[in-house]
């Protein structure tokens, strides 16, 4: 997400997950 600085939907549908369980480590 950092990386592309105007993510597809397609892609916040698949990194949104990894983010959400990174934060509530």
């Amino acid at each position: 997400m950092l990386l592309n600085p105007a993510p597809t939907s397609r892609t916040l549908v698949v990194v949104k997950p990894v983010v959400d369980y990174a934060v509530s480590i």
